[in-house]
C-alpha cells in the first residue's frame, strides 16, 4: 500500500436526516444515531496498491 489518504466527512444536517426518514417512512433513525450523524457522516479512505512493481487501480473505501 502507498499514498494512503484519509478524509473525515463533516456532520449531517437535520434536514438530510429528516429527508431520509421521510423517504423511508415508517422507519425512523434512533436518537443516538441521529446525534452521531450530527457529529460525523463517516470517512473516506483511499490508497494505491503495488504488486511486483505493478501499480493497481486506486482503492476507495467510504464509510458513512
Amino acid at each position: 500500500m502507498e499514498n494512503l489518504t484519509f478524509a473525515e466527512l463533516g456532520p449531517t444536517s437535520m434536514i438530510a436526516i429528516g429527508s431520509w426518514e421521510k423517504a423511508n417512512a415508517p422507519y425512523v433513525l434512533p436518537v443516538d444515531l441521529k446525534a452521531f450523524l450530527q457529529i460525523s457522516d463517516g470517512l473516506n479512505l483511499r490508497w494505491d496498491a503495488r504488486l511486483n512493481g505493478i501499480r493497481a487501480s486506486p482503492a476507495v473505501l467510504r464509510c458513512g
